[in-house]
């Protein structure tokens, strides 16, 4: 295996593992939370998906408190990885807010969507390529819309090869 691609792999591997620790273990990645987002941050570690929207959906948790952790989680780990290369916040916040949010079963549940071949209205779209740094998406491709309905909140996008060309992403 390419030496570069382990030392990504290690670094990607220490990173969640900082990130996954229970809030006041050693080496936590934010040890001054309060007991109200430490909560927040054991239901996101202990739940899948599914099981964030299904307590979205049964008012034990809000849409909103979910965005602020997956904001909190990527601006603690985007400055080592740079795996976000578009944030979403206020789309994400007005969104988880937005007492119209589809209660399907992902209700409220943040997500980052790749940037590669997908337009998201109003959410600038590249397919990584920097030709397309000013293009905004002028509408929702079909399986935003479903992803929508899912109710999924977009609080961003992920890095990807330019176009979708190569195997491996080299942030830029």
């Amino acid at each position: 295996m390419d030496a570069k691609l382990v030392i990504c792999a290690e670094r990607c591997s220490a990173v969640v593992d900082e990130l996954v620790r229970a809030p006041g273990q050693e080496g936590a990645v934010n040890r001054e939370r309060t007991s109200m987002s430490a909560g927040i941050s054991e239901l996101c570690n202990s739940h899948d998906a599914l099981g964030l929207g299904a307590l979205v959906r049964a008012g034990e948790i809000g849409p909103s408190e979910l965005v602020e952790e997956a904001i909190r989680r990527i601006e603690a780990l985007n400055p080592r990885l740079n795996a976000v290369c578009y944030k979403a916040y206020d789309y994400g916040r007005a969104a988880a807010a937005d007492p119209a949010l589809p209660d399907g079963p992902f209700k409220g549940v943040p997500f980052l969507q790749k940037e590669l071949a997908t337009l998201w209205e109003g959410i600038p779209t590249t397919n990584a390529c920097a030709y397309f740094k000013d293009f905004v998406a002028p509408n929702d491709m079909e399986v935003i819309r479903r992803i929508k309905r899912a109710g999924f909140v977009l609080v961003g996008k992920s890095n990807a090869p330019e176009y979708g060309w190569a195997l491996a992403t080299e942030p830029k």
